[in-house]
């Protein structure tokens, strides 16, 4: 099985000699203005809902929080305070004027935002399979550093059906679930439930 070897979020990686923060951002706030979608947080939701993740939850992080679908939902759920975090400035500002807090950042720096253990539910709705293979082991790693007891994940493993304006695959990481539990549990995660359904895996996991 191959398997991407882990690096800091300090380490400059061979995607990232071709693309920067900058030119991230840029890409994804153009695909937002163009209409791109929110993904399935509706039915992370529903699923979260019957397997209780949003139990006893009072703080909740959306990583990859987009035009704020899932915050909406979250909030719903009766979670208090609700944050998004998102590589696209131009979604970042949509979500700030619907009154949530939110930050333009890469996810491998969330410890650099938030404290340790700092929410009880991390929430990542169709977000990891963008990065590229070199960058999930430190983006999980910095989403396992903030959560406090929960995280809830869906993850593509497929190609995108959305391409980018050179016509290029959006999914940068495209592996099967096995491979991704792998990943999660490198990380310091340990599953607690999952399902895996039309090419998309969904799994709660608590801290190891």
């Amino acid at each position: 099985m191959n398997q991407p070897k882990p690096s800091s979020a300090g380490t400059v990686t061979t995607y990232e000699a071709a693309h920067t923060r900058q030119t991230e951002d840029a890409k994804y706030s153009r695909l937002y203005q163009q209409g791109y979608g929110v993904g399935p947080v509706h039915t992370l939701y529903e699923v979260g809902c019957v397997w209780g993740a949003f139990i006893d939850a009072q703080s909740a992080v959306d990583i990859g929080c987009g035009s704020g679908a899932g915050m909406v939902l979250l909030e719903q759920s009766g979670i208090k305070r609700v944050v998004g975090v998102d590589i696209a400035g131009y979604v970042v500002k949509q979500v700030r004027g619907l009154g949530f807090e939110a930050h333009n950042a890469d996810c491998r720096q969330l410890a650099s935002l938030f404290g340790e253990r700092e929410f009880d539910l991390v929430w990542s709705c169709d977000m990891l399979e963008h990065l590229p293979p070199e960058w999930v082991h430190p983006a999980l790693e910095a989403m396992h550093h903030i959560c406090g007891k929960t995280a809830l994940f869906n993850i593509s493993t497929r190609s995108s059906l959305t391409r980018d304006d050179d016509g290029g695959d959006l999914h940068l990481t495209v592996q099967p679930d096995s491979w991704w539990r792998q990943m999660l549990d490198q990380a310091g995660f340990a599953e607690l439930r999952s399902e895996v359904r039309r090419d998309e895996l969904r799994i709660m996991a608590g801290r190891a």
